[in-house]
Parts: C-alpha cells; sequence; structure tokens
C-alpha cells in the first residue's frame, strides 16, 4: 500500500489543487500501519479495523478523508495504471464512519429573537405573531 501511496504523490498529487494539503495528508498516511499492508491481503474488516482504531484517536472528518484518499489512490491504481487490486466497494461509507451532527446554532442577531420555533424577526414578537 505504501508503494501505492508513494507513486500517487510524485505522479499524481501534484497536478491537483490542493497538492501542498494533500502531500502532508498523504505522508502522514505512509507513517501509519496501513501502508505496510499488502494489496493482497485488503479486505473489508481490515478497512473496519483500521477505520475503528482511527476514530478512537481523531474525528470522524479525519477518517472519512483518510478513506476517501485511499479509494482514489486504489482506483486510480486499478484504472491507470493497471494494477489487479481486489473489489474496494467496502470504501463505500455504510454504515462507517460518518460526521458527527455538531453543527453550532445559527447566530441571534440583535433585531431577531430566538425560541422553539426558531430564530424569527423581533417585529413579529412586537405584533404579536410569536410568542417567546
Amino acid at each position: 500500500m505504501g508503494e501505492l501511496i508513494g507513486r500517487y504523490l510524485v505522479e499524481v498529487t501534484p497536478t491537483m489543487k490542493g497538492a501542498a494539503e494533500d502531500t502532508i495528508r498523504l505522508k502522514a498516511i505512509m507513517r501509519k500501519p496501513i501502508a505496510q499492508w499488502s494489496m493482497t491481503n485488503l479486505s473489508a474488516a481490515r478497512i473496519a479495523a483500521y477505520r475503528d482504531e482511527r476514530l478512537r484517536k481523531v474525528g470522524s472528518g479525519t477518517v472519512i478523508r483518510e478513506l476517501a484518499y485511499l479509494s482514489a489512490i486504489i482506483n486510480h491504481a486499478r484504472r491507470e495504471w493497471g494494477v489487479n487490486i481486489p473489489d474496494t466497494s467496502f470504501f463505500n461509507n455504510e454504515g462507517g464512519a460518518t460526521r458527527e451532527k455538531n453543527w453550532r446554532s445559527p447566530r441571534t442577531f440583535k433585531n431577531e429573537v430566538s425560541n422553539e420555533a426558531g430564530i424569527v424577526p423581533r417585529h413579529l414578537f412586537i405584533l404579536g405573531v410569536f410568542k417567546n
């Protein structure tokens, strides 16, 4: 796996818009044990174990990004380099790492009031349309 990541870093990443950031992230993945894996032993169970281990250490967004990189690298290797790799459908994010719903609540401005209905313009409270 590390050889594929290295080749991708040299041949593909420099042509991409976010090459600098991608290079940093891919080099970080190369330092992980997954880079030592053989492509013939790649399986859904192994990817799931990697995902679960990473979720204990980093956020779900990071894990999703890492798996997306690995999926892109493997798909590129299959299409462009003719590398024979087993089915990679396990990279589809079904039941895997999902983004946490930790969005911020919307900001209330001084001409708005927040209640159960959400953020409502203050003049509607004054007119009695909504109750606080």
